[in-house]
């Protein structure tokens, strides 16, 4: 993947905007402009990418406020982004401008909103660390039933379900194979 960006001297995103007479209530989390809180990366952002983003409190599970994407959202509420090369998902268009290369295969949102780009609230985790660590911190189905059910899989490995949900599943199963004999 590569990303045409410009280096420039450590200076805050905010900033930046000012000087660009961008609206500054894109993104920042600087020193300077957040609550003893310092975060800066060494890199500017592109107008199209910073356009398209609002500093917003939307979670409890990290101290600092989100970077929400307001651009296009696939099915699941994750960003997408063009790169210059092709579109691709926007957390990782920001984490590989500001941060670098992504050595795992993925990024753990430590925020758990979908369509928060900032660095510090992604983790580089392997597909599986991914998946067990977004099941533990669900409490209920799509449905809003509450994962009742727990299977151990080979090897150990425990998940847990919705009881009303497989309930409903097997019952549309047996109907469709009765219907099909």
């Amino acid at each position: 993947l590569h990303l045409s960006i410009r280096r420039q001297r450590q200076m805050c995103i905010r900033d930046r905007l000012q000087a660009e007479r961008q609206p500054a209530a894109s993104v920042h989390g600087c020193r300077d402009h957040t609550e003893g809180q310092s975060v800066t990366y060494p890199i500017e952002i592109p107008r199209r990418i910073s356009e398209k983003l609002t500093v917003e409190m939307r979670s409890d599970h990290v101290a600092t406020a989100c970077w929400v994407w307001n651009g296009a959202l696939n099915p699941a509420g994750y960003g997408m982004a063009w790169d210059g090369e092709a579109t691709r998902l926007a957390h990782r268009v920001v984490y590989l401008m500001c941060v670098g290369p992504i050595i795992e295969e993925s990024l753990d949102h430590l925020c758990m909103v979908h369509a928060c780009v900032r660095p510090d609230h992604l983790e580089q985790v392997t597909y599986q660390e991914n998946k067990i660590r977004g099941m533990a911190k669900r409490q209920e189905c799509k449905y809003g039933h509450d994962l009742d059910g727990v299977r151990t899989r080979p090897g150990g490995v425990t998940s847990r379900y919705c009881k009303t949900c497989q309930a409903r599943m097997q019952r549309e199963a047996r109907a469709r194979k009765k219907v099909s004999t």
